[in-house]
């Protein structure tokens, strides 16, 4: 016969069994957003790691410049080229041909070339496109009745996510894809984005207050020599830092 305490005693059983499968879901709910991104960039055509740099031939010719910790993939079809970003920068060199555009998808937004060089970086709070040779088109993927934006040589464009791009720039050419020099160029350039930029060659990770984000960093720095730059940033703006365990920092 079951006696109360042992009654008593299935009931908590199942009771935090019922507590620990909440608890996982709860979890899986939170990492779940996060560990099918990743997975997305570990079944990528192309990538790289952080530090990492490749560069890629593509079935018809163009060649393609991986910038580290980036990824895309290659869909060609008989009347299409298209290639979809999924993280960081890539210049992409394109070899002609009429009867096949050449396009470019990343965040929502499709880059058509119309030429043969421009460079497509996507970071945390949207995308930017350089052109270093002819021009290329930039519209809002699924947005037929929006007129293109023309982006020529010496040319760039931002477009902050979700939103419509911001006016063109123009930039130097040489400032386009500096990194395949091993060099970082900015040009009062938010901490924050300089920031994510570091994160994309460095071991470990570095960590930056939110209240630090805005301030501004400009220089030529050498990638060979990223931690120089983190020493420039303590040097020159009123931010601090502490290292951890890890080639970890935080900046506040």
């Amino acid at each position: 016969m079951e006696t109360f305490q042992s009654r008593l005693t299935k009931q908590t059983f199942q009771c935090n069994q019922c507590i620990l499968a909440a608890a996982c879901l709860a979890l899986v709910a939170v990492l779940c957003p996060t560990m099918t991104s990743t997975l997305r960039l570990w079944n990528a055509d192309y990538q790289t790691a952080t530090g990492e740099q490749q560069t890629v031939t593509l079935s018809d010719g163009s060649s393609v410049y991986l910038n580290a910790a980036s990824a895309l993939n290659q869909n060609y079809s008989p009347g299409q080229r298209r290639i979809e970003m999924l993280a960081g920068e890539a210049e992409f060199k394109v070899s002609k041909d009429k009867s096949r555009p050449f396009i470019v998808v990343a965040d929502n937004q499709e880059i058509k070339a119309l030429g043969t060089d421009f460079v497509v970086k996507i970071t945390s709070q949207g995308i930017k496109v350089s052109v270093v040779e002819s021009a290329v088109q930039v519209s809002q993927h699924g947005q037929s009745g929006v007129a293109p934006v023309p982006v020529h040589t010496g040319e760039q464009v931002y477009i902050p996510a979700g939103q419509r791009p911001d006016p063109i720039a123009a930039m130097n050419i040489s400032h386009a894809s500096p990194w395949r020099s091993n060099r970082l160029i900015f040009e009062s350039e938010p901490l924050a984005q300089v920031v994510e930029d570091i994160n994309r060659y460095r071991p470990g990770h570095v960590f930056l207050s939110p209240s630090l984000g805005e301030l501004r960093v400009s220089g030529v720095f050498s990638i060979q020599e990223i931690d120089n730059l983190l020493g420039v940033i303590g040097k020159t703006l009123p931010v601090k830092s502490v290292a951890l365990a890890g080639s970890y920092v935080v900046l506040y």
